[in-house]
Order: structure tokens, then sequence, then C-alpha cells
């Protein structure tokens, strides 16, 4: 599962449904693991390189029947379909900002939501937002747990 946490306003976390490849793929990029080959999306971004063009951002535009849909926002406004875990990939690669539209943080973002920071060292810390320390493996192991029983409707907001 891919959360991803509004930064302005009300902090609401927006779960998404990834495949385990896709996961994989966002977490090495996360990390800045270099592959011995590049993966899917480091392809799409030489792509986009090569013709030119340079990705502004990422939207996670739209939720349907519980599936999200995303869009690659380039240069000039030209906006390309793509799933939401490679819209993700592309985004944290190239540096470029991930947004989420209204509609869709209002329809399936949980509110209320304590986010614990996981980054590595010297990338923000290992301090939640709310200023006091956690046991991360402890905390982690929780979210292991509720995710290994969880389904997608567990996480319905309407």
């Amino acid at each position: 599962m891919l959360l991803l946490q509004e930064t302005s306003s009300q902090h609401r976390v927006l779960p998404v449904w990834v495949g385990v490849a896709e996961a994989n793929a966002i977490e090495l990029e996360r990390q800045h693991v270099t592959a011995p080959r590049p993966p899917t999306h480091q392809l799409i971004c030489q792509v986009i390189g090569s013709l030119g063009r340079r990705l502004d951002h990422v939207c996670i535009s739209e939720v349907r029947d519980r599936v999200f849909y995303a869009q690659l926002v380039f240069d000039g406004e030209t906006a390309v379909s793509a799933r939401p875990s490679d819209a993700v990939a592309v985004a944290l690669h190239l540096g470029v900002p991930i947004h989420a539209a209204d509609e869709v943080l209002d329809q399936a973002a949980l509110a209320d939501v304590e986010v614990i920071d996981t980054s590595p060292a010297g990338d923000g810390g290992d301090v939640p937002s709310a200023g006091s320390p956690v046991d991360e493996n402890a905390e982690l192991e929780r979210l292991r747990r509720f995710l290994d029983k969880a389904t997608p409707d567990d996480f319905e907001t309407s």
C-alpha cells in the first residue's frame, strides 16, 4: 500500500493499493537504489528526456469504483494517463511534485492519521510530526499486522 500524505492544510493520508512489483520500484526509487538495468519507470524517464520534454508534476487525478487514476503532466500542460504507482515512481526518479486532486482527497483520503516518518537517516529523521519519539520497529510491526488483515473496504471513507 502506498500512503501519500497531504502537505498542506489538513494533512490527510491517501491510501492507494499497488502491486508488489510497483511497490518495490517505488521503494527502490525512494531509497535512491540503482538497479543494474533500468526498470520501466526509468526507461519512461529516459524517453521523456530524449524527446526534449520536461515533466512538471504528476497528479492522482480521479478515483472511480475504488480505482485510482493518475496523469503525468508535462511542460505546456500536456497530460498523459498513467497508473498511480508508475506516476509516483517516475516523479520520485525525476524529483517532481506529486499532487492529488481535491476531489480525490475529499473522496478517498483519511483524516486525523498520525504519520510516522520512516525516512532513512538524513532524509528528515525518524520522529513523528507530533514531536514525541516512538519505537519505530513496534510501529512498523503494528502496521504490518494491520495490513496483513486489511482489505480495500477498511479504507472506505464514505
